[in-house]
């Protein structure tokens, strides 16, 4: 008799937290969609974080539509975001692009959420070029298609990468990339955990190339280059111009 008077309390008490985890749902599912214009779901099981993760989005999407010259034409691409999270310790990134057109961000990671959205702009706006294949063999010749090996400093400086992630594949060297361009034309890169490379001057090919498929404008272009030198000064203490004089 009490097995079965405890499952049914259970049972009750888990359908009130569906039933009020439902209404949190609903209320933040319809701010977000009337904000973005996208489709929005929650993950039921991780209710006690949807106001946060929310809250953490809408300043992630409010800061990128301000300071991202190409945000619209890039956050056009996503038709659904969904929050998903879990009761496990299991390893999950922070978001996932899952192509073509839905965006995954991982609740279990809320309270270290930084602005993600350059990054995963950046793999979607890439999985959409007409011309992927021209753009990733232009990108293989400065990075010499080195991944996939140990993030030691040899192989990070070969690559020319941003971060030792960007050296996961080149997917996440675009992504990083563009994140890192972000940081630095906001002057965030000094909190980051970027500039793991010596090699600015492939990295600064590797703006040229972001400005060439247009994932970062022309006058982003233009504010960024210079901040590489000062990026690179303030990483080994001194000033290379020759890295950026012929970009």
């Amino acid at each position: 008799m009490l097995p079965s008077a405890l499952e049914y309390i259970f049972k009750q008490l888990f359908l009130i937290f569906k039933m009020l985890s439902a209404i949190r749902f609903r209320k933040e599912k319809s701010r977000l969609e009337k904000l973005t214009n996208k489709s929005v779901s929650f993950n039921a099981i991780y209710g006690w974080e949807v106001e946060k993760g929310a809250k953490s989005f809408e300043q992630m999407y409010q800061e990128s539509r301000k300071d991202l010259d190409n945000f619209e034409r890039q956050f056009a691409l996503i038709k659904r975001i969904n929050f998903v999270g879990t009761f496990f310790d299991v390893e999950v990134p922070l978001a996932e692009a899952e192509f073509p057109d839905n965006m995954k961000l991982y609740l279990n990671h809320v309270d270290n959420w930084y602005n993600i959205l350059p990054h995963e702009l950046a793999h979607f706006w890439h999985y959409h070029l007409n011309d992927k294949d021209k753009f990733e063999s232009e990108w293989k010749d400065i990075s010499g298609n080195c991944y996939g090996v140990s993030p030691s400093e040899v192989f990070l400086d070969i690559a020319g990468v941003v971060s030792k992630y960007a050296i996961t594949n080149l997917l996440e060297d675009v992504a990083e990339t563009a994140q890192f361009a972000f940081f630095t034309k906001m002057g965030q890169y000094k909190k980051s955990n970027f500039l793991t490379s010596h090699n600015m001057e492939k990295i600064a090919q590797k703006i040229n190339l972001l400005k060439m498929y247009e994932f970062i404008s022309e006058k982003e272009h233009e504010i960024l280059i210079p901040l590489l030198v000062e990026s690179q000064d303030i990483r080994n203490g001194i000033i290379k111009f020759n890295i950026v004089k012929n970009y």
